[in-house]
This record gives C-alpha cells, sequence and structure tokens, in this order.
C-alpha cells in the first residue's frame, strides 16, 4: 500500500474480504480487470463506496466477488491528499492552509475543528476522487463496532458464553455476551445469542445478530427530551 501510495500518487486504502454478508460494515466495490501488482501484492482501483447494505445486498455483494469491507483505513502521501482536499473540500483546504502558514496553538487546532464541516473522509474525498486504489486485505480484521464482533473476538466457555462480571449463574444458556459493572448476580436460564450488557444508569437486552440495531436506540434518545439525559 504504501509503494502504491508513493509510485502512483494515488489516494489507497485497504479492504477486507467478507467472509459473511455483514450488514454493519460499508463496502468497497473494485474492478478486477484492473488489478496490477506492487510488492507482490495485487492493488485495484476502486468503483464504488457503499454504506451499510441491508441483509439481501450484503448477500449479493458476497456471492459477487468483487466487494470488499471498507476497513477505514488509508494510506496517502500528504501532498496527494492535501491536493484531494482543495480539489473536493475546498473550505476544508483554505483552514489547513492558513493552520500551515503559522505556529499553531491550541485555540487555532480548536477553532479549525468547530469551523470545519461534519463529514467523512469517505464522503468528502475518497468517493471523489479520480485516483483511488485498494488492497484486499485477509488478515482477520474486525471494527468491533457491535457486541456481535466482541463476543466473536471474545474467549468463550463450552458453551459459547462470554462473560465480564463479578457474579454469574448461566442455567442452559448457550452463545450469550454478559457484561456487568454493578457486581450485582446476573442470571440467564434458558436464553441463547442475547447480549445482556448492565452499566451503572443502563441495561441492555439485546438478540446479538440485531446488535447493530443499538444505534435505533441511541436516536431514540435523541429525540425523546426526558431520556436525552441518559446519552
Amino acid at each position: 500500500a504504501v509503494d502504491t501510495a508513493r509510485e502512483e500518487g494515488s489516494l489507497v486504502t485497504v479492504g477486507i474480504k467478507p467472509n459473511r454478508p455483514e450488514t454493519g460494515y460499508g463496502y468497497i466495490q473494485f474492478a478486477p480487470v484492473s488489478g496490477f501488482e506492487k510488492s507482490g501484492e495485487k492493488v485495484f482501483n476502486v468503483k464504488n463506496f457503499t454504506e451499510k447494505p441491508d441483509r439481501e445486498k450484503a448477500e449479493m455483494f458476497l456471492e459477487s466477488g468483487d466487494y470488499l469491507w471498507n476497513s477505514g483505513m488509508f494510506i496517502w502521501k500528504a501532498e496527494t491528499v492535501l491536493k484531494a482536499f482543495e480539489e473536493y473540500q475546498p473550505d476544508i483546504y483554505s483552514q489547513l492552509d492558513s493552520l500551515r502558514k503559522k505556529k499553531i496553538s491550541q485555540d487555532d487546532i480548536s477553532a479549525f475543528y468547530q469551523a470545519c464541516p461534519s463529514i467523512s473522509v469517505d464522503y468528502g474525498i475518497m468517493e471523489n476522487a479520480a485516483r483511488v486504489h485498494v488492497l484486499p486485505g485477509d488478515f482477520g480484521w474486525s471494527d468491533v463496532g457491535s457486541w456481535k464482533a466482541v463476543h466473536e473476538l471474545s474467549d468463550k466457555d463450552d458453551s459459547e458464553n462470554t462473560v465480564s462480571a463479578s457474579a454469574i449463574s448461566l442455567q442452559g444458556a448457550k452463545g450469550n455476551l454478559v457484561r456487568s459493572e454493578s457486581g450485582k448476580i446476573i442470571a440467564l436460564v434458558g436464553v441463547e445469542n442475547l447480549a445482556v450488557v448492565e452499566t451503572d444508569d443502563a441495561i441492555l437486552v439485546c438478540n446479538l445478530n440485531r446488535s447493530q440495531d443499538v444505534k435505533k436506540v441511541v436516536e431514540h434518545l435523541k429525540k425523546d427530551q426526558e431520556l436525552r439525559a441518559y446519552l
């Protein structure tokens, strides 16, 4: 990736080969016929960036063979990405340029972030840039963006439960994740595939296959004046 960024002068990202129809990740579509070798690895032109799909689309992406998970890892030369900001995000670039011309204080940095639009590098740069390359990666990556991902990466007992709690009783419970900070005893009886997460002021219980939907709870809390205090 570094060699590609240095020698091709392009914006480079690493995409992860998908092993399941994941709805919690963004995807990168690449052009298979565009591949070339760099330092013994295949590099491809990026066709599209796609946001988190529904289940049907995720299955289609997996079957197609030309989609990768968007890992959010980027490699580029400073001058290359600065030119991209100048072309596609001129407002941000002008602020960057002003910072480069003076000794920067903490107040300058704070002012910069306050003035910048809230936009991701995917939307602001990568989806617009003309020269974007992707390297397929296969090295056990996870963005740990859900409780399901935490469960998959954690040590488990003989019943596939992963537990972080001071007192626990599991009776006929399989494939669950339990996290508790309160010191209370947590008991699960005859349930499977649940995330049970307790903090000082909140309790979450959800199916691990729906753990990406926790964001819907956050959206609900933001809209409810009385519940907003729990954010």
